[in-house]
């Protein structure tokens, strides 16, 4: 079950990284770059915990 999350944790990655791409392209200025570039940081990062938590309740249940 790591395998999964670590999958999801580089895809997540992945695509932060493509939007930080994209809206360069967009010639966004800088200071508008960082900002998007945290509020999806965060996003994903709540959606890794999510996830892990799920993971980890999931398989703590299931052991009882």
């Amino acid at each position: 079950m790591w395998n999964v999350g670590v999958f999801l944790l580089l895809l997540l990655c992945s695509c932060h990284l493509a939007t930080w791409q994209l809206m360069k392209c967009m010639r966004r200025s800088e200071a508008m770059i960082w900002v998007w570039s945290l509020f999806l940081g965060l996003f994903y990062i709540m959606i890794v915990i999510v996830v892990f938590l799920d993971t980890c309740v999931f398989e703590y249940c299931e052991g009882l």
